[in-house]
């Protein structure tokens, strides 16, 4: 399969930028998940072939205007704060035993927002992967208690599970 958005190279660099980047503890992530930082990079790679992903590469274009980094998009950071603020509200309400159809709420706004973030109809089976990682990968769990507060983790992770229980 050929590269449309981004080119072969263009993937790579992708990837260098993003392992340039990358916390040591989400580093760790790959490595668990992986087995090691080349068999992500081939995974990375495998997965921006892909034409769902070129697609989804192409409509990023569109709303960002070129294939710069995008961690001085503010629609991004944008995006990155309203998840800071949700998953901030979610584990402050869990902690102090706020009503169940409030956080279901809390739940479903964050639901709405990562599907018009990743441009998809159903995200039940990302933000169900997501609820699985924050409950049974130390490494992230570690970061969201740290950022949110002790508990933060395995309580949105709860409310996930909840939500589409």
């Amino acid at each position: 399969m050929s590269f449309k958005e981004f080119s072969q190279v263009e993937i790579e660099q992708l990837f260098q930028e993003l392992i340039k980047d990358i916390r040591e503890e989400q580093l760790q992530v790959f490595v668990k998940q992986y087995g090691g930082i080349e068999e992500y990079r081939e995974a990375y790679i495998d997965h921006a072939k892909e034409s769902k992903t070129q697609q989804n590469f192409k409509k990023m274009i569109e709303w960002y205007g070129n294939q710069e980094q995008p961690e001085n998009n503010p629609i991004l950071n944008s995006y990155q704060r309203r998840f800071d603020e949700l998953f901030k509200r979610i584990a402050d309400s869990v902690g102090q035993g706020c009503d169940e159809s409030a956080v279901k709420k809390m739940i479903g706004e964050y639901e709405f927002v990562c599907k018009q973030l990743y441009q998809i109809s159903d995200a039940e089976d990302l933000l169900r992967k997501q609820a699985e990682l924050l409950a049974s990968d130390e490494t992230m769990t570690a970061a969201l208690d740290q950022r949110y507060g002790e508990g933060s983790a395995l309580a949105i992770s709860r409310a996930i599970m909840n939500f589409y229980h």
